[in-house]
């Protein structure tokens, strides 16, 4: 199942957020996890809208997320710098998967920095990309992030969009790797639009790249030209694609690798982003509350259990005591004068060893005395 946008997705989304979000007020803030951020938002012709940024996505969502009553630190910063500030501008950077948001607040510019790469970050920085707050900070080996630092991004990656015909032979031509790692790595399209190429091209994608045939290199060639005019076209035929029943992937246009699959379409592909990754969030936490509650149920029903094992074996020594009781009552005189005849051997003197010794099998009124212990329990039985 995808876990994250593709850079081939967040150019189309950022188009679709930079169209709905033009003009927006800026509203709250809330973090409603270590690294998820809703902005609450008021757009021209939308209405209150809420956008969410979280690790391996973004979206305009209509699913209920339920705020934390106490905002955090950088909540409380995004509110008192932005409340009432409008979004003028929604961009990707290059073909990377980082969102920008450009903000303005009366007089003065901020730039709102969704990265949605690796474990994800919201960096929030002035116009000169001072970094004034972050959900967290992070040291990578190229870069550090943190408040006060200038913001610096991650190192570009390759950009389809830019290659000609001669760019990208000269990057097949160079590679021993296979075909579909040399479109996806080197020229930066990933795994899934490498692998569509390959098909409409009708080459072996596992084929190494330099050893393509001139037939080979142009009609791939003509593939990957014609997929990055379907890109910068921007014409969008959303849809999360089902494999077994099971949603399974979001795509912005219809893809030849998912022609045999069930698909459910969207009129955006931000409608379709936000139903597939809010339904994964809602069925992780799902388990998660199932996991929680599976094992306090288990642990209920132990105590059960083990109340019912108390319960029976209470109800049983009842039983029994409820059957001697009953017999001592039938057998009352009887025990009566057994007792007597014990006290009376103590008054005596004699101890419990003597008088176990004299009354022993002594019979009385059908009951017969069995023993006398050491702490004066004597012990009858009916014979009768």
């Amino acid at each position: 199942m995808k876990t994250q946008l593709t850079s081939v997705d967040l150019r189309f989304l950022s188009r679709e957020f930079d169209e709905y979000l033009s003009g927006a007020r800026i509203e709250k803030a809330y973090q409603l996890g270590a690294k998820e951020l809703k902005i609450r938002l008021h757009a021209p012709k939308k209405g209150a809208l809420d956008l969410v940024m979280a690790p391996g996505y973004a979206a305009l969502t209509i699913f209920e997320r339920k705020s934390p009553q106490q905002p955090s630190s950088f909540a409380m910063q995004l509110r008192k710098n932005l409340k009432g500030a409008y979004i003028r501008q929604v961009r990707q950077r290059g073909f990377d998967r980082i969102l920008e948001i450009v903000i303005e607040a009366g007089d003065k510019k901020f730039l709102l920095i969704a990265e949605l790469f690796s474990t994800g970050n919201v960096i929030f920085c002035d116009e000169r990309k001072k970094i004034l707050g972050l959900l967290e900070w992070q040291r990578w080996k190229d870069r550090k992030l943190g408040v006060g630092q200038t913001y610096e991004y991650p190192p570009e990656s390759a950009n389809p969009l830019d290659m000609d015909l001669v760019s990208l032979k000269k990057v097949l031509s160079s590679s021993d790797k296979k075909i579909v790692s040399v479109l996806a790595r080197d020229a930066g399209l990933g795994g899934l639009y490498a692998e569509e190429v390959c098909l409409l091209s009708r080459v072996d994608k596992d084929k190494a790249a330099k050893s393509l045939s001139d037939d080979e290199a142009r009609s791939l060639s003509g593939s990957f030209m014609k997929l990055m005019e379907k890109i910068m076209g921007g014409e969008t035929h959303a849809s999360i694609i089902y494999l077994e029943k099971k949603p399974a992937d979001v795509i912005p246009f219809d893809l030849e690798i998912y022609e045999k699959s069930e698909k459910k379409p969207f009129p955006s592909f931000n409608d379709a982003v936000d139903e597939f990754f809010s339904t994964q969030e809602y069925d992780s936490a799902k388990k998660e509350r199932d996991g929680i509650l599976g094992k306090e149920l288990a642990k209920i029903k132990g105590i059960e259990t083990r109340q019912k094992e108390v319960i029976a074996r209470f109800e049983k020594e009842s039983r029994e005591f409820q059957k001697a009781g009953d017999a001592i009552y039938q057998n009352l005189q009887a025990v009566e004068e057994i007792l007597k005849n014990v006290r009376e051997e103590k008054k005596d003197g004699r101890s419990w060893e003597e008088i176990d010794a004299k009354l022993k099998g002594k019979e009385v009124e059908g009951l017969r005395i069995e023993s006398v212990d050491k702490n004066g329990h004597v012990t009858v039985k009916a014979v009768r």
